[in-house]
């Protein structure tokens, strides 16, 4: 990445010097030649002059002023953006693995490429990152609790199987219970308030946490409602990242011992997945497929484990500064036998 800004712009104006002494140099050079041609006798002037100044002697202070100008825009303080990994964090993974999750219109199944994606997502995030995974269904559950030994966590995604129905809320619920979040069982936040204890409250000591909720269909289980869950998570400061999984023409058969044999479509809940985003400051992403998903979880790792730093660069345009002054110099000293 590179993003160039200046820590005291204002001096920018600066650099308007450089091009002004151009100019100027530029209006010396033409007198010189104008003054030439008013000498009438040519024929003399022919001996006088053995040959036509070359080109080359502009090449030093042309080179002086670019070096004035790197040295100016030094004075504004340019700085770079640059990507830092975080120290540490928490990620909670909040899979859904309802029966929705067998639909084939994401390859090979919607379940197996989020399982896919979700495993390749663990190495692109920093070491020291700990991960945690939560699984929902009809209800949800906890299948690691945050740790930083990838293996463990890749093998309990790898267990996931879908069935039943889509517990969302809860499932949010319990993500903020694995990333440390205090939580009453009617999911009111149980976390300390300030008046309540003279030391900082548990989301400002412990490392922050992030939680990434992936669903391919609407909520339809479960106690909590996603939304109020969502408004609990902004309330702890917790933003919630949601990818919705799947189109709008996938389908799953289902056997009822009643009708026999149905069809059903189960197209993804973008609606509510979005606004869960939207309500805790998170972001939402639509994967139609497993090349989409992937592409945004790689995009959530560098969100969730970088972040973004701004540093000086000013010793880089001294340096080149003073470099092409030196050229500066050494051109004087080769085409002119002197200094500029």
């Amino acid at each position: 990445m590179f993003a160039l800004s200046f820590a005291d712009p204002a001096y920018l104006v600066a650099v308007l010097i450089a091009p002004a002494l151009l100019l100027a140099y530029a209006i010396v050079q033409r007198r010189k030649t104008r003054y030439a041609v008013r000498f009438t006798n040519l024929n003399l002037l022919a001996n006088v002059v053995e040959q036509t100044p070359s080109v080359k002697r502009h090449v030093a202070p042309v080179l002086f002023t670019l070096s004035l100008a790197v040295l100016l825009v030094a004075i504004a303080e340019p700085q770079n953006e640059v990507r830092v990994p975080k120290e540490e964090a928490t990620v909670v993974l909040i899979m859904d693995v309802s029966g929705s999750m067998q639909a084939e219109d994401v390859e090979p199944t919607r379940m197996e490429a989020a399982k896919s994606a979700a495993t390749a997502f663990l190495d692109v995030l920093p070491p020291k990152f700990r991960v945690g995974v939560v699984q929902f269904s009809d209800f949800a559950e906890a299948l690691t609790l945050p740790t930083d030994q990838r293996d463990q966590v890749a093998a309990a995604i790898a267990t996931m199987e879908p069935l039943g129905g889509t517990a969302m809320g809860d499932g949010i619920i319990r993500g903020l219970e694995v990333g440390g979040r205090k939580i009453n069982p009617d999911g009111t936040s149980a976390e300390p308030t300030p008046d309540e204890t003279d030391t900082e409250t548990t989301a400002e000591t412990d490392p922050p946490l992030v939680l990434l909720l992936l669903s391919d269909g609407a909520n339809t289980a479960g106690t909590f409602d996603p939304i109020d869950a969502a408004d609990l998570s902004s309330e702890l400061g917790v933003p919630i990242f949601t990818i919705a999984l799947g189109t709008d023409d996938g389908v799953i058969t289902i056997d009822d011992p009643d009708f026999g044999s149905q069809t059903l479509q189960v197209p993804p809940d973008e609606a509510t997945l979005e606004e869960v985003a939207d309500r805790t400051g998170g972001e939402f992403f639509s994967a139609p497929d497993e090349e989409e998903l992937q592409a945004v979880y790689s995009s959530l790792g560098s969100k969730i484990g970088f972040t973004t730093e701004e540093q000086p660069t000013t010793r880089w345009y001294v340096a080149v500064g003073v470099g092409i002054l030196i050229l500066a110099a050494g051109a004087s000293l080769t085409f002119s036998q002197r200094l500029p």
